[in-house]
């Protein structure tokens, strides 16, 4: 992961942007570029019982992310409150990690759209994975 540039804790951009959406988390974010595909309606299953033909997605972009959660840059809106799957890549041709997230709000801003997802600790997901990457991101030199 240390070909990608992640900040640590918060810029005065996202001082700014917390004002606008009432974002109240108390953990320090990363800033870097990552992207997140959004399984908004699932397809239909193959034979070994796993979803994928005809999926309906969303491809976003991490504004910021933690542990816990994501800032999620997108073209079109997702429903507050949506449980959806998200599988979130750090560094492109590197481990996608499969997530389960939940829509906490959805905001418009200009041209886009940002969507706060908490993350969800959910069984048949990479979470445990997840966290013990954002950990070695936000402790590498």
């Amino acid at each position: 992961m240390n070909k990608v540039d992640y900040t640590f804790g918060e810029s005065s951009d996202h001082d700014h942007d917390r004002n606008r959406t009432g974002d109240k988390r108390g953990e320090y974010r990363l800033a870097g570029s990552a992207s997140v595909i959004l399984e908004l309606e699932s397809g239909e299953p193959d034979e070994t019982g796993q979803g994928g033909a005809g999926a309906q997605t969303q491809q976003c972009r991490i504004r910021d992310l933690s542990a816990r959660g994501l800032c999620l840059v997108t073209s079109q809106p997702v429903a507050v409150g949506a449980l959806l799957p998200a599988f979130v890549t750090l560094v492109k041709g590197q481990d996608t990690y499969t997530l389960m997230v939940e829509v906490i709000w959805c905001r418009s801003d200009d041209d886009r759209w940002l969507i706060g997802a908490e993350i969800q600790d959910s069984d048949e997901t990479s979470y445990v994975d997840w966290v013990e990457a954002v950990a070695r991101v936000m402790t590498e030199d």
